[in-house]
């Protein structure tokens, strides 16, 4: 069984590299990177957010239903992309989650206003940034996804790390007219996502539980918008395999709702 892997503290250096060179050379076509969405435009996706906790007891039903969908999704390289974040306000109730962040609760806070909801809790999802509902309910996931998928993008762009994924390149394709005249109302998500993860918990509300994990949000960034193809350079060292995605997706700074996502698979 595949016990938490230590992951070495991470340092995180994100930089916006404009790659001039290529930029000059681009311009001699074209007078910008960016073509309408007339021309090229993305696939509608369905972006997941489940945020959950090891140490709640409601909890693992969602789990279980989101690691359905992420597995699923990866045999068929589907547009379907499941997040689960890990937050850390139960860590205090019997059981420390070894894969929860503060940054995961603080996001999920930023959702609470958003919907207007009382409290934030456990097990909650959230499609696309613009539906939320108890993670467990499956009937509401089938009914967000099959919903999402019928809306074309709004921007559609490409991600491509290099050999060592310690650098992503971001192409912006296509955005929208609203979009492009306002990247500065938009942030690029990166995420790290792990699958294949098990945990045996001993203690709280799920004491004697083994709970398996599919696309665990390891590591994730929030950067300004470029409607120009940009790299960002991440230092995190995990011993990248098959078990590992990259996420990223473009999302509204104050209605959170995203208009554009995508995915690469190790």
């Amino acid at each position: 069984m595949k016990l938490l892997p230590s992951i070495i503290t991470l340092s995180l250096f994100v930089s916006c590299i404009t790659n001039e060179s290529q930029i000059s050379a681009d311009s001699k076509e074209n007078t910008t990177e960016i073509i309408t969405d007339k021309e090229q435009t993305a696939e509608p996706f369905a972006l997941l957010e489940l945020y959950t906790s090891e140490g709640c007891s409601d909890c693992p039903a969602a789990e279980a239903l989101l690691n359905d969908i992420a597995l699923e999704a990866w045999a068929d390289r589907s547009y379907i992309y499941a997040l689960s974040f890990h937050v850390d306000y139960w860590n205090k109730l019997g059981w420390k989650d070894e894969f929860s962040q503060s940054m995961f609760s603080d996001r999920q806070r930023a959702y609470r206003k958003v919907f207007g909801n009382e409290v934030v809790y456990t097990p909650q999802m959230i499609v696309n940034g613009t539906r939320e509902f108890v993670g467990s309910d499956k009937d509401k996931t089938t009914s967000a996804i099959e919903d999402a998928l019928k809306h074309t993008p709004q921007a559609y762009f490409t991600i491509t790390p290099n050999e060592n994924w310690l650098e992503i390149e971001i192409n912006p394709i296509s955005m929208n007219s609203a979009i492009a005249d306002s990247v500065e109302n938009y942030e690029l998500n990166i995420c790290i996502v792990e699958r294949g993860l098990i945990t045996h918990v001993i203690r709280g509300e799920n004491k004697g539980k083994e709970l398996a994990h599919e696309n665990i949000v390891r590591w994730m960034s929030t950067n300004p918008l470029s409607n120009i193809r940009a790299k960002y350079m991440i230092d995190y060292y995990a011993g990248f395999d098959e078990n590992f995605s990259i996420v990223c997706f473009i999302q509204h700074k104050q209605s959170l709702g995203i208009v554009g996502a995508t995915i690469w698979n190790y």
